[in-house]
């Protein structure tokens, strides 16, 4: 597996899912739709998607383990969500339990915890420089802590970006990560998250 494939994946397989605790709605597809009820979550699913299969994340898992080595750790309470691609552009979603992190006081601070590791493995395994922006979001009537990932290197300049949002959703945290390499894929899957819809049934 090359190095521009590994850093593709990082963030998404950083903090890896091997089990989970908690009952939650993953969510339901009907055609282009997909719909979830404990987030209160409506997406319009590109045309031009492609599912992104449990099989395809573990095999991921199983190579950012073996490229990371001692930088690549697991969560234990990790829930796929929703998860496709659009050629080189792609969408994960994720729950975390705040259970496994019981000193977290804000969002920034999760995003923080990732930060250190990704530059510890970037720098270390893959030799590219990440840069890292904040800001905040509102997607519908939803306000997201939102992290901005620019990967570099001296040799080839930009080489992928990354967009996370982020928000506390009761016992859990829900993240939407965002991957692009051209300005036509970060076109089509920013549009696609921000024409989401948030609102919970009674």
């Amino acid at each position: 597996m090359n190095k521009l494939n590994i850093l593709s994946l990082l963030i998404i397989v950083i903090i890896n899912s091997c089990g989970q605790k908690h009952k939650v709605d993953i969510g339901v597809i009907e055609g282009n739709v997909y719909n979830n009820d404990y987030l209160g979550w409506t997406i319009i699913l590109p045309e031009d998607f492609q599912f992104i299969s449990p099989a395809e994340k573990e095999r991921w898992s199983r190579n950012a383990k073996d490229a990371l080595k001692d930088d690549y750790t697991e969560s234990q309470d990790q829930i796929s969500l929703i998860s496709f691609k659009m050629n080189n552009g792609s969408l994960v979603s994720y729950l975390n339990s705040q259970d496994e992190y019981p000193n977290l006081y804000s969002e920034k601070k999760f995003f923080e915890i990732g930060e250190s590791q990704i530059k510890k493995a970037i720098l270390n395994q893959l030799n590219f420089e990440p840069n890292f922006t904040y800001e905040l979001e509102k997607i519908d009537n939803k306000e997201f802590s939102v992290q901005n990932i620019e990967y570099t290197s001296p040799e080839l300049g930009n080489i992928k970006n990354q967009k996370i949002f982020l928000r506390f959703e009761g016992d859990y945290i829900f993240q939407i990560i965002t991957t692009w390499k051209t300005e036509e894929e970060k076109h089509e899957v920013l549009e696609t998250v921000r024409n989401s819809k948030f609102k919970k049934k009674n």
